[in-house]
């Protein structure tokens, strides 16, 4: 219902992901709400979406989906000259988060 009153706003939709992925055979919801919750948020919430995100892609069997996730959202940072301001804690997450992943699959002429 939120969402419905509210589209644009991406804390409904990261929320719902959230609810769904806790529920029998709500992950197929739950990535495509955190993809939502992704493109809608910016800041900090949109590196919370994109970790989430990622975390359900993985969970799914989708590395590949989850790297490109992970990638998009780092190369769009701008982070905050000091240290201490919570966006660096987030962003530090997912590049945790994509280090822990494994190798992408590459073909015989090097490319993925």
């Amino acid at each position: 219902v939120a969402v419905d009153s509210a589209p644009e706003e991406p804390t409904f939709f990261l929320l719902r992901a959230k609810v769904a992925a806790g529920q029998m055979n709500g992950h197929a919801a739950a990535i495509a709400d955190a993809g939502t919750a992704y493109r809608l948020a910016s800041g900090d919430l949109r590196l919370k979406a994109a970790d989430l995100w990622a975390e359900l892609l993985i969970e799914a069997g989708d590395a590949e989906g989850a790297r490109a996730v992970l990638q998009g959202a780092l190369e769009d940072l701008a982070l905050p000259e000091d240290d201490t301001i919570r966006t660096h804690r987030y962003a530090g997450a997912l590049q945790e988060r994509l280090a822990g992943l494994p190798a992408p699959d590459v073909g015989p002429d090097g490319a993925p």
